[in-house]
């Protein structure tokens, strides 16, 4: 995933100058209060367990994954945001063609539409090694969708190794009374896990059409044993400006170094987020669930 230059250097540089700010910063009460606070977006590899009540709101196939940026969606919704990974060595292409289904009476029947309509025949790209959004609009469904299980199929999906035949992908939501619509901000790391990581890699994502600030200073924590979130401290001698940075609409990509700010991390689950400045109010994005499997240590990176 290609590392934001400025971003990351305006953390290194920050680096021990307390005069300008500390770690405590990280962990101070945010405006607002839980309310502002992002849901996790759980980005495992697996897709959701078999079962009636399961949602394949994740679609995978080799090095690419796509996902919805939830699986429950308000009443009246029309537009989701589908998250694009590309961990593979070729460019991943993908179209705009897309269709919808409601699972009525047992099976899954075309959602109604308006008369006629047509797609742009678009190709998009998405280089290896990164992450992208795309919006799944349902400008061309007959009227916004009520309760129920939908799941919406989109065109061909292409790289210099693979491509797919028939319906490319499937991607399941549900629809309810009282669910929650998309967080302005949330955080995708990648939905492999992360051996021996020297940095981790994060694509923000923002909703809101406009661009907000925010502070590039990660809060990191890990799931202990009994399934509670721990703070994992910053190493001796850590420090940051906290000044704002912008975070242009449709969201960015930065890359966390690992030693600089922690100097090691054990194997084990981790979350990782950030401070956002959206709508004049300071939010934290709880997201950015991943799974580190291999150990990183100091001493990795003097072999590296």
């Amino acid at each position: 995933m290609k590392t934001i230059v400025t971003a990351l250097l305006a953390v290194l540089l920050c680096l021990s100058l307390f005069a300008c700010g500390t770690t405590a910063a990280v962990n101070n009460e945010i405006p607002g209060g839980p309310g502002h606070t992002a849901p996790i977006v759980s980005l495992e590899e697996t897709l959701p367990p078999a079962g009636e009540d399961s949602i394949a709101s994740t679609w995978t196939s080799g090095g690419i994954t796509l996902s919805l940026l939830q699986d429950t969606y308000p009443i009246g919704t029309q537009k989701l945001t589908m998250v694009l990974e590309n961990r593979g060595n070729s460019v991943l292409t993908y179209g705009e063609v897309i269709s919808f289904e409601k699972y009525t009476d047992g099976q899954w029947k075309p959602v109604k539409t308006i008369g006629q309509y047509t797609f742009d025949s678009i190709a998009h790209e998405l280089q290896p090694g990164s992450v992208s959004t795309f919006t799944l609009d349902a400008w061309f469904v007959d009227k916004p969708f009520d309760a129920g299980l939908y799941r919406v199929t989109g065109g061909e999906v292409w790289t210099d190794t693979q491509h797919t035949d028939g319906p490319a992908w499937q991607l399941e939501f549900r629809v309810a009374d009282g669910a929650q619509p998309e967080p302005d901000f949330s955080i995708y790391v990648s939905a492999a896990p992360l051996q021996m990581a020297e940095t981790i890699p994060v694509h923000i994502i923002n909703t809101t059409g406009e661009e907000n600030s925010i502070l590039w200073i990660p809060h990191l924590e890990r799931q202990n044993i009994s399934g509670q979130w721990e703070e994992v401290p910053f190493a001796d001698g850590v420090g940051f400006c906290g000044m704002s940075d912008p975070l242009p609409a449709g969201g960015d990509d930065l890359s966390a170094p690992v030693q600089t700010l922690w100097g090691s991390l054990e194997a084990g689950r981790y979350r990782i987020s950030y401070d956002i400045t959206g709508s004049g109010t300071a939010v934290r994005t709880a997201g950015g669930e991943f799974v580190l499997e291999q150990a990183y240590t100091p001493a990795d990176a003097l072999q590296s």
